[in-house]
């Protein structure tokens, strides 16, 4: 009994329970939803809803910052320019749930890819630290595709819509963008050098690419150029600041509401200059010394032709310099170059080819002294001959230099031959001479040896052969005359008379190889033709002879001795007349030949 009891009190809490939630779910999953909506958007964190900023067209978000206190709230923006033309007047609109508020932004222009920062401030309302915000962006501004801000400031307004959600941020106390402004030389000599300037732009302490910075100073007599430039991936705007006039002035960088400045002072110039001394002969610097360095001040090279060279510095000051060791002549191949002996002036000391000198307080000239050189060459000819010394070298203006000469085996001392103001010709092996020019000495020297060729020719290092070619070419021509009395015992007398003539061609070659020699070669032919032509008896026999003679001579000049060389040559031609006898065709063909006429019967009778 108590058993049924406890189990009708149990199930009627459990269906109770049912009951109860049947009733209250719906209350229960709409606090879950509320629950889930505060901890997705207002205290979730930013990995979890990450912020966001964009616009539909015209400008791109780079970063967005909303922060608040116990007091106000201020919103900054990042933007870049992506229009293909620089805008101006840009200010920002935010639309929250809460409001709608206006700011400004920075700078008034802004150039294709600039960038753009704008702060909105939210006045006396405040939002929890850590709440997610969300609204929309107008920024309004005026193309200008001229470039030209002064004529853009009227054009027509255009308004870009964009969108953003964020979570809200501590307050900072100070402007987030920041600028800092260095110069190369806070000293520089007025000499019209141009002064490097460069502005880093930072937000937040990173770097911003696209800022235009606008540089000014506050003297006039100094020159800033650019007057604007924009920042690259580093952050930094680069400028120049340069003048002719002693004095000091202040340089002044600003965007976007932040500036910075720096002071720089330009003072009264030293002048040096380097030149080549003026007492010099031969070397002349000018335009066809291009690409022919003769000194270097500060890594920066100059050419022979632009010397003397002026420079600009400030007195007190360290530099480089360099003189090239050689200056070539020109044309190049002259056989003259210019070589370094010392400098003088400025503090450059005496024989210092290079290093560093202070500036002095006065102008000065750095001088320096090339002495001239000439190319001195030596040669053994044949090669095989022989040595030579010294070697081919490069020898001081004035300088004496002894010269020698001495044979190899199988060869024989001859001469010196030159070319050359000064040089020296002569049997001497060994002389001293002075170098006043480009010189050339070659030692000739000779072979003991001794060659033949069709004659006997000894020659002093040559090699000479002779060749004679003979072609003989016979033409023959004969006419024959026969005379025939008949009677019972038939006596024929024919007498035939046979010209030839023959053409002969003869060709002679020499050819003579010398080192140091002159060859000349003289050809002479002689041709002599005889042709003789007898024909007796009834039977006509025609013999023609035909004898040719040439005769060739060669002859080889080579230096002192002379060389002959004679090749005969004789070519015999026979030609033998056909026979008419016993031949009646024959014999009338021959009378009609002759001019008469011929009957034929028993025998030929020619009238």
């Amino acid at each position: 009994m108590a058993k049924r009891a406890r189990h009708r009190n149990s199930n009627k809490m459990a269906q109770s329970a049912l009951e109860y939630l049947l009733t209250y779910s719906w209350t229960i999953l709409l606090v879950g939803i509320v629950i889930a909506v505060l901890y997705l958007f207002v205290y979730a964190p930013t990995t979890v809803t990450p912020t966001s900023c964009l616009f539909t067209t015209g400008v791109y978000c780079q970063d967005l910052i909303f922060g608040s206190n116990s007091v106000s709230s201020t919103v900054g923006i990042f933007l870049t320019n992506t229009y293909p033309y620089p805008i101006v007047s840009p200010t920002l609109q935010i639309n929250t749930s809460q409001s709608i508020l206006t700011g400004t932004c920075q700078p008034n222009f802004v150039a294709q890819g600039g960038a753009i920062i704008c702060n909105v401030s939210t006045g006396q309302h405040s939002s929890p630290v850590g709440s997610f915000v969300t609204g929309k962006l107008y920024l309004n501004a005026i193309p200008c595709p001229s470039g030209n801000p002064s004529s853009c400031t009227t054009g027509q307004q255009q308004t870009l819509i964009g969108s953003f959600n964020t979570h809200v941020s501590a307050l900072l106390s100070s402007v987030p963008t920041n600028i800092v402004l260095t110069v190369t030389n806070g000293t520089q000599p007025a000499n019209g050098n141009p002064d490097p300037l460069q502005a880093t732009v930072t937000l937040l302490g990173t770097p911003i690419a696209g800022a235009t910075v606008t540089f000014t100073q506050t003297n006039t007599f100094a020159v800033i150029n650019p007057g604007a430039s924009t920042t690259g991936g580093s952050g930094v705007a680069s400028s120049s600041i340069y003048s002719t006039t002693s004095g000091y002035t202040t340089v002044n960088a600003v965007f976007g509401g932040v500036s910075s400045t720096v002071v720089v002072a330009f003072t009264t110039p030293t002048l040096v200059t380097f030149e080549l001394s003026p007492s010099q002969s031969g070397i002349v610097c000018s335009s066809s010394h291009r690409l022919q360095n003769a000194v270097s001040v500060d890594s920066e090279d100059y050419d022979c032709y632009e010397l003397p060279f002026t420079g600009s510095y400030q007195a007190a000051t360290q530099h480089t310099y360099a003189f090239n060791s050689v200056i070539p002549n020109t044309p190049d191949g002259s056989g003259i170059q210019y070589v370094f002996e010392s400098v003088t002036g400025c503090g450059l000391g005496s024989g210092e080819q290079s290093g560093t000198f202070t500036v002095p307080a006065s102008n000065c000239a750095a001088v320096a002294t090339y002495g001239t050189q000439y190319n001195l060459t030596l040669a053994a000819s044949p090669s095989s001959g022989g040595t030579t010394s010294p070697s081919t070298e490069w020898v001081n203006s004035g300088a004496q230099v002894t010269i020698s000469a001495t044979a190899s085996g199988g060869w024989l001392w001859q001469d010196w031959t030159c070319t050359g103001t000064g040089c020296y010709s002569g049997t001497s092996s060994t002389q001293t001479i002075t170098v006043s020019g480009p010189m050339t000495e070659v030692a000739n020297f000779y072979s003991t040896s001794t060659s033949t060729s069709s004659t006997t020719s000894t020659s002093v290092t040559s090699t000479s052969t002779s060749t004679s070619t003979s072609t003989s070419t016979a033409t023959s021509t004969s006419t024959s005359t026969s005379t025939s009395t008949s009677t019972a015992t038939s006596t024929s007398t024919s007498t035939s008379t046979s010209t030839s003539t023959l053409t002969s061609t003869s060709t002679s070659t020499s050819t003579s190889t010398s080192t140091t020699s002159t060859s000349t070669s003289t050809s002479t032919t002689t041709s002599t033709n005889t042709s003789t032509s007898t024909s007796t008896s009834t039977t006509s026999t025609s013999t023609s002879s035909s004898t040719s003679t040439s005769t060739s001579t060669s002859t080889s000049t080579i230096a002192l001795y002379t060389s002959t060389s004679t090749s005969t040559s004789t070519s015999s031609v026979t030609t033998t007349a056909p026979s008419c006898s016993g031949d009646c065709e024959c014999e009338c063909d021959a009378c009609v030949a002759d001019g008469g006429t011929c009957s034929f019967g028993t025998t030929c009778d020619c009238e």
